[in-house]
């Protein structure tokens, strides 16, 4: 069982990699839209996502 914001960081890295091209950048909006989070908390998993790599 995974916490709800592993489930979201999972989503958002699958949806990122679908959605990603080099001339295209895609916006925070679209990614908790598309994975049914809140911003602020798709905000907060992203900048962990980031200090990860």
């Amino acid at each position: 069982m995974f916490s709800k914001a592993c489930e979201y960081a999972i989503k958002a890295m699958i949806f990122i990699e679908l959605k990603s091209s080099a001339s295209r950048k895609i916006s925070l909006n679209e990614i908790a839209e598309a994975i049914d989070s809140p911003v602020a908390f798709t905000a907060k998993i992203y900048r962990n996502l980031e200090k990860a790599g």
